[in-house]
């Protein structure tokens, strides 16, 4: 395993909070709005998005930090493949959560944007930490 810095920890803690945001007020919408639909599925989408979100924001984190000590042009091939990497495994996993009953997909690509906001709000504690 390898350890992650505390501004991934900021984002991880942050895409937990949104993604249980997103969690809340799905469930309220489903109970209130859409009676007839599947609570568990839509919970599970949520979920999986949220740690095959983490998932990849690691991987990303861990491919950064090994790139660092690279020549520019290895580093830049490498920050590329695993870049292309990353982008296969989110088609593989939405194909998955779409041909997958018990997953909803809305709940899934709900989970994998709770990244943008995370990385936003992670930034704002950095920037007011600095300030």
């Amino acid at each position: 395993m390898f350890s992650i810095s505390e501004t991934s920890r900021n984002v991880l803690k942050a895409i937990t909070a949104i993604s249980l945001v997103f969690l809340g007020l799905g469930v309220l919408a489903i109970l209130f709005l859409f009676e007839g639909k599947s609570l568990y599925s839509y919970c599970a989408g949520i979920i999986f998005g949220a740690v095959f979100t983490c998932l990849k924001f690691m991987l990303l984190e861990r491919t950064l930090n090994r790139s660092a000590n690279m020549p520019s042009a290895n580093a830049q091939n490498y920050v590329r493949l695993h870049y292309m990497f990353r982008y296969f495994l989110t088609g593989v996993a939405l194909v998955v959560c779409a041909l997958r009953s018990p997953i909803c997909l809305l709940g899934f690509v709900l989970g994998l944007f709770s990244l943008r906001p995370a990385v936003y709000l992670a930034a704002k504690k950095v920037k007011d930490e600095i300030v």
